[in-house]
């Protein structure tokens, strides 16, 4: 399991201690029996050989190597620091997170961090044949006070029918896709009095369409621990754990099929085939080199 795996792999993984009784290697940690019981249904069909243009496990295909300068803030900040974001615009603030301070008054966005003066930015994408290559349906029982319930995780309490798989996401940008410690990144990080930790809200969407494109079902995923779980070709051991999170550049993050919310609510979906669809840093947030490679999807069968 992902617990054990990171826990030997990464050294000094501190999730425990630091802020959540139930914290997951990449997500939050939750036994598949806390919540309800589970019933394993049918395995989903998938065609893995289906849009082989889409984005696969060794190349996003579309990472723009960027690196923010002082000269790429127009903002009129004065004395205070300037924001570039290439999604959001330029903004002033006050205040400037050390780990984000870059050189003549530069302020790296959210998600970077400060390199000799620059901003190197991550570049995020979904890794296609991963979540092809898990996806299963099970049906699961949920009391009506279930965290998941509460955080819409699925529509109603009692037996649901559940669309599970994996969500790999490597960062093969120029930077490291930087949190630091949840517990001092307050602008990307809200507390669950649900879970007793913090979830980064933005993370992941996931949604069921149809031969036409509707919508039928919807997913979400409050991410919570984001790190180094493997590498995309990076060499060494990486930096990143629960304690201080983020994605470092050429290694990835995977969120198992088996943890809270890694699904679709499919219980009043009919049979057939469909297409679903994963986005990652859906608000953009968190400043990326290139966010058109943020979403990716295959065909599934819902029995």
């Amino acid at each position: 399991m992902r617990i054990q795996n990171s826990l030997t792999v990464f050294a000094g993984v501190l999730c425990i201690a630091l802020f959540a009784p139930a914290c997951g290697s990449g997500s939050f940690d939750v036994d598949p029996q806390d919540s309800g019981t589970t019933e394993t249904d049918t395995d989903t069909d998938t065609d893995s050989d289906a849009d082989t243009d889409a984005d696969s496990d060794t190349d996003s295909d579309t990472d723009t190597d960027v690196i923010l300068t002082a000269s790429d803030c127009t903002a009129e900040c004065g004395d205070d620091w300037c924001i570039p974001h290439p999604a959001l615009g330029d903004s002033c603030a006050t205040e400037c997170h050390p780990e984000r301070r870059a050189a003549d008054g530069l302020c790296c966005p959210l998600g970077s961090e400060a390199v000799s003066g620059t901003c190197p930015l991550p570049d995020l994408w979904v890794a296609r044949d991963r979540l092809a290559g898990n996806l299963s349906q099970e049906t699961k029982n949920f009391g009506s006070d279930s965290c998941e319930l509460l955080e819409g995780c699925i529509n109603a309490a009692g037996n649901r029918k559940l669309l599970r798989f994996d969500t790999t996401t490597p960062n093969t940008g120029v930077g490291d896709l930087h949190f630091g410690d949840p517990n001092t990144a307050s602008d990307l990080f809200v507390y669950s009095d649900c879970h007793n930790h913090y979830h980064f809200e933005s993370y992941a969407a996931y949604d069921l369409r149809d031969d036409v494109g509707n919508i039928v079902a919807t997913g979400h995923k409050q991410a919570f621990c984001l790190m180094d779980f493997e590498t995309w070709g990076a060499e060494g051991r990486g930096e990143y754990t629960c304690g201080y999170q983020g994605i470092a550049a050429d290694w990835a993050d995977t969120y198992s099929a088996y943890l809270d919310c890694q699904w679709v609510d499919v219980t009043d979906v009919a049979p057939g085939d469909y297409q679903l669809t994963v986005r990652v840093n859906t608000e953009q947030y968190v400043a990326e080199s290139d966010y058109t490679n943020n979403s990716t999807q295959t065909p599934v069968t819902i029995r």
